[in-house]
């Protein structure tokens, strides 16, 4: 049985085919998407701009770089959207998805402040939510005086693993592994400072544990949790990170999984035109949620300037039979009776391909990612995927 989602994949989807075929106007302004970092490169000079370059400069409203107080103010926002088919021998189920859709604002500041955040806006297929504006996705203060320090507050993602800490704009797969989707906190209202110094950095936060109400606003009833995470530059291509979670275990920290300590450590390399992301994470439950354990294994190769390659192996696996569960996209609805989502041994295999129109601010993705699990469940499934990614 498939699972058929809402008609309003039609809108998303034309954006897809209408975005292939606006790559030929954008022919002017090619983006290296190679970079270690994943960011895309910079605009190119005033007068060489493209159709492109104007066209997504029009969101900056404002800009003196010598203004006295305002020094920049510019419209942000993103728009995901993908299709999937997951084929599994518990089931199937298909459809578009409006992945994310955000709106907001940022602005730069003399002294080097700036402040800026977005907001979930209604994703619904066919866009028929309660209200237009969904909740607070991010919202920070921050102060940054020099890149040896820089401090900042508001509802802020934490950073842990290198899937995570690279924002969604700039991911290269659908989707993140498993156990990083498992472990990760979500966004909840704290400080962190952080900054570099030689070929180190490094980054502090502390959190409320919990977020209230239908806008995502602090829950000052909850308890804390606490980051901490420091970076080494071990070659001009590679860097090394560790990052820690701590969760001091409160009922109501709803905005973090239910692991007290959480490790991850990550290698990030770029070697010429291929580029190599490693990630192992450790999780140590609290009450009945048993430990983790998983890998993640991420080369990339850029066939050209605009067209990467990207695969990915992920492992996890859990101290006990049911302490791993599937991804809830897309892999949990293809299970059409709901049970059977648990086991305690994950492998998934992702192959695909971005094709970058204009780098990371607009892109078209095609992917497909063959996953098992087993203990307490019996999961074998394949995922197909296409859709397209923008921001400004």
């Amino acid at each position: 049985m498939t699972h058929q989602r809402s008609q309003g994949w039609k809108l998303p989807l034309t954006a897809v085919i209408l975005g292939t075929t606006a790559g030929a106007a954008f022919a002017g302004s090619t983006y290296v998407a190679n970079d270690t970092n994943m960011v895309a490169p910079p605009i190119e000079a005033a007068d060489e701009k493209s159709f492109a370059d104007k066209l997504w400069s029009l969101p900056v409203l404002y800009s003196n770089k010598d203004g006295a107080f305002l020094q920049k103010f510019q419209i942000i926002g993103r728009y995901h959207g993908q299709w999937h088919h997951s084929d599994a021998n518990t089931g199937e189920d298909s459809g578009w998805e409006n992945r994310r859709f955000r709106i907001g604002a940022k602005a730069k500041f003399a002294g080097n402040v700036s402040l800026g955040g977005e907001m979930n806006l209604d994703n619904t297929n066919d866009f028929s939510g309660d209200r237009f504006f969904k909740n607070i996705d991010e919202v920070q203060l921050k102060w940054a005086p020099s890149d040896e320090f820089w401090i900042g507050a508001g509802k802020i993602k934490p950073k842990f693993s290198q899937e995570y800490t690279t924002s969604s704009k700039r991911i290269v797969t659908f989707e993140r592994s498993l156990l990083v989707n498992q472990t990760i906190p979500s966004k909840p209202w704290g400080v962190h400072a952080g900054g570099e110094s030689g070929a180190m950095s490094w980054e502090l936060g502390a959190y409320l544990g919990g977020n209230d109400g239908d806008w995502d606003f602090p829950e000052t009833d909850s308890g804390f949790g606490y980051t901490a995470s420091i970076g080494f530059d071990l070659t001009e291509d590679t860097n090394l990170t560790f990052d820690y979670i701590y969760n001091d275990g409160d009922s109501g920290n709803s905005e973090f999984s239910n692991y007290q300590h959480l490790i991850s450590v990550s290698t990030t390399s770029s070697l010429g035109k291929f580029g190599l992301i490693t990630d192992a994470i450790a999780g140590s439950g609290q009450g009945d949620t048993d430990d983790v354990f998983g890998i993640t294994i991420m080369p990339t190769y850029d066939v050209t300037d605009n067209l990467k390659l990207v695969g990915r192996y992920q492992y996890a696996t859990a101290s006990g039979d049911s302490g791993i569960r599937l991804q809830r996209r897309y892999e949990r609805p293809a299970v059409e009776d709901g049970s059977g989502t648990r086991g305690d041994n994950y492998h998934a295999f992702y192959l695909g391909a971005n094709y970058y129109l204009y780098g990371d601010k607009f892109k078209i993705m095609a992917g497909a990612e063959y996953s098992t699990l087993g203990g307490a469940a019996d999961y074998d499934g394949l995922t197909f995927l296409t859709g397209v990614r923008m921001y400004f």
